[in-house]
């Protein structure tokens, strides 16, 4: 029930050895590797394939999720899942889940071209709505060299809009009038082009955007709905078809995972200083680690172990450690940040009171406990 006590070590070895070491290090995960000052050269290049592939892992394994069914807890402090070896073995010895990465990342991309084409077509069909009345295919609506035609709506039409349209040289069809403003279309003689249009702009007419549209409105508007309810129908059988592979997202999780690894030992060994021949790289080791730590050290020819002082100023990684019924109460210490190494751990200090006033604001438990406490030394004096 305490902090774990963290020792910092120096490990040199052998170039040759220095990524085999690396992965049994990771493998037992024992040690918290540090960053040396002193770096070799590192091509900016090296290891961005496999960046690229993580970064696109993690895309993925974020649009699966949304299809997959998380705790709070989960999505608040990730899910850290246990994966039998043999299951890990397996999914990296084969070809079937790469072939699932790639598929999910093209129904990612269509359902995405789905919404914008969705958008659009709501967009378009939200502009046609009001002209659904018009018997007129729109391509015929087109200025002509001695007739102008203007296709509008106006929010605000003066009280005396009719009375002074008809004092214009001008033709007037309102296809709807509403509490919104009046949806209409306007012919008229080139020559009275200048004197129109004054009039328009003076009673805030908006001209309608219709360009590019070709047909009756009602038939454009039947059209966008039924491309509507197809986009629809092709939504959900990519929704069926992620959440059917999301089933699955412990396998890509471990892909995940080993190229993860793989760019985390590379890291480590950019941070090493390396000379001509040798590898050093510093860490911290659980103090109940560290023979488990030697003794993988012995394994190895070159490999040498010893334990340093930290730097000036420089503190080590905190790792609580508590007995099991206490361990879940962890997450709430790690919430407000996890104490100084020389600091007491706090969590077997919040778990009874977590539970006592958990149980009192969302429970009447507490209140029964109380009242069956005061019931039984009443029972006991009558």
């Amino acid at each position: 029930m305490a902090i774990s006590q963290i020792e910092k070590v120096l490990i040199a070895l052998h170039k040759e050895e220095r990524a085999t070491f690396l992965s049994r290090l990771q493998d037992e995960g024992i040690l918290h590797i540090t960053e040396i000052k002193e770096k070799a050269e590192v091509s900016k290049e090296e290891g961005a394939d496999l960046n690229m592939k993580i970064a696109s892992l993690e895309r993925v394994i974020n649009y699966l999720r949304s299809y997959t069914k998380e705790s709070f807890i989960d999505t608040l402090f990730g899910n850290k899942r246990v994966v039998d070896n043999n299951l890990y073995r397996e999914t990296l010895a084969s070809s079937k889940y790469e072939k699932l990465i790639s598929e999910v990342k093209e129904l990612e991309r269509k359902i995405a071209e789905l919404q914008r084409e969705r958008t659009q077509c709501e967009t378009q069909r939200k502009e046609l709505l009001p002209w659904e009345s018009l018997n007129i295919p729109l391509e015929e609506l087109k200025e002509f060299k001695q007739v102008l035609v203007e296709l509008g709506f106006v929010s605000k039409p003066p009280p005396d809009f009719d009375e002074k349209v008809s004092q214009l040289p001008v033709e007037v069809e309102i296809i709807q009038r509403g509490k919104e403003g009046i949806y209409c279309i306007f012919a008229y003689r080139a020559e009275a082009k200048n004197e129109i249009r004054n009039f328009l702009i003076g009673i805030g007419f908006e001209p309608a955007r219709l360009d590019g549209f070709t047909g009756k409105p009602r038939d454009i508007i039947k059209g966008l709905q039924n491309r509507l309810e197809e986009i629809e129908q092709q939504r959900e059988r990519i929704v069926e078809r992620s959440a059917e592979i999301a089933r699955d997202i412990e396998r890509i999780l471990v892909i995940y995972e080993e190229d993860y690894n793989t760019s985390l030992r590379e890291k480590a060994l950019s941070n090493a200083f390396v000379t001509p021949s040798a590898v050093c790289i510093e860490g911290w080791v659980r103090k109940k680690d560290k023979k488990r730590l030697e003794k993988l050290a012995d394994g190895f020819a070159t490999v040498t172990l010893e334990e340093i002082q930290p730097h000036a100023g420089e503190l080590p990684p905190v790792e609580l450690e508590n007995r099991p019924p206490v361990r879940p109460f962890e997450i709430l210490t790690k919430l407000y940040g996890t104490p100084h190494s020389k600091e007491i751990d706090p969590s077997p200090l919040i778990a009874p009171f977590f539970i006592l006033f958990f149980a009192l604001c969302l429970t009447d438990a507490m209140y029964g406990l109380i009242f069956a406490f005061i019931s039984l030394i009443f029972m006991r004096r009558i």
